[in-house]
């Protein structure tokens, strides 16, 4: 039979994991249209949306959901340009990270993935919050045990 500090631990892991698979929300704009999503990012002028009800880009194949925000820096013409959206490709995989549009003319420059909600309206974007959760589930059972 469980302890009470066993299901306690069992608890906050599964409240952690509920929390982490609830759809992202993020901001979603570009500077070249919108200077209020530059590096100077004024939130308060910008759209945020629920990432599971916005349709994944044409140029991304399968049945990708989104789970993380993305910033992404591109140089249209020389100039840069700052994209804030969902992510809708394999978070964990590191050698592809950000997709651009094929048919677009930008040069990709970075891309920074997060999965918190909002958190690509920042400069230096936010860990998961299941690292957070894992981390503080530990922290717990090594202190109980």
């Amino acid at each position: 039979m469980m302890s009470f500090k066993q299901m306690g631990i069992c608890l906050i892991a599964a409240i952690c994991l509920f929390e982490t698979a609830n759809a992202v929300r993020c901001f979603q704009c570009e500077s070249k249209f919108s200077p209020a999503c530059g590096e100077s990012l004024n939130i308060d002028m910008l759209q945020v949306v629920d990432c599971s009800k916005i349709a994944r880009p044409r140029y991304i194949t399968g049945n990708k959901n989104s789970t993380s925000c993305v910033k992404m820096i591109t140089e249209d013409n020389g100039k840069p340009n700052i994209v804030r959206s969902c992510f809708f490709e394999n978070s964990l995989d590191t050698k592809s990270k950000c997709l651009i549009d094929p048919n677009s003319q930008s040069v990709f420059k970075s891309c920074d993935l997060c999965n918190t909600d909002l958190c690509n309206g920042s400069s230096s974007l936010y860990g998961s919050i299941a690292f957070i959760c894992f981390s503080i589930v530990l922290a717990i059972k090594n202190y109980m045990f």
